[in-house]
């Protein structure tokens, strides 16, 4: 939430703020921009464990070298909040190319292929207490699987909207939802009542109805 006593501060006033007051500089940044700097860091759909990693290296750039980064910021050539995100996408791009985040994202698909992949909806569909439900849980799973990707082709899912669907799937709330990807809880209520009737029809063509569909 925004801190009402720093909302209307301008963008210049808050960068000598962080440079005069590290410490309470940032958390008035952060409660204006962070919402923009998380935005940015779910753009790049790196692995979820790996958000706060993303969130502080962030950080870091900020105030490395006594905050050289925001000293280079110009106001004649662009917003403090354009600024910023172009200073997250930089961190983002270093960070998932980085030998750490290949070695991690390696390790995490190699475990995956060992052990099976985990059904990434089973928390939407019936009980599987049985051999044979689980089978037909696991092919209800494939099939949505593939919906998403087939309406992420084609256009008609957005990258956000994917990220989204696969969060509620999960079994992840509205407001679980907006802190991870940044936008507020009535915008992803609204997205998501946009696209259910497309999902819905797109699952009925073949006969599947999930929970996550119906509300």
């Amino acid at each position: 939430m925004v801190d009402q006593s720093t909302a209307s501060v301008s963008d210049e006033d808050l960068r000598d703020l962080v440079l005069r007051n590290p410490s309470k500089g940032w958390d008035a940044l952060w409660s204006i921009y962070g919402p923009i700097i998380r935005s940015r860091i779910f753009r790049f759909h790196a692995m979820r464990d790996h958000y706060s990693d993303l969130q502080q290296e962030v950080s870091l750039k900020i105030f490395k070298d006594d905050c050289s980064i925001l000293r280079k910021w110009d106001p004649t050539k662009g917003s403090l909040a354009a600024y910023l995100a172009c200073v997250t996408r930089s961190v983002c791009l270093d960070y998932v190319k980085s030998s750490f985040y290949q070695y991690s994202k390696r390790k995490q698909e190699a475990s995956d292929s060992e052990e099976g992949e985990q059904d990434l909806f089973e928390v939407l569909l019936t009980d599987d207490s049985t051999p044979l439900q689980h089978s037909k849980n696991r092919e209800l799973s494939d099939i949505f699987c593939r919906t998403i990707q087939e309406l992420a082709k084609t256009k008609d899912l957005k990258p956000e909207d994917v990220s989204m669907i696969y969060l509620r799937a999960r079994g992840a709330e509205y407001d679980q939802v907006a802190a991870v990807t940044g936008k507020s809880k009535e915008s992803l209520m609204m997205r998501f009542s946009r696209i259910r009737p497309l999902l819905r029809a797109k699952m009925e063509s073949v006969g599947v109805t999930l929970e996550i569909l119906e509300g």
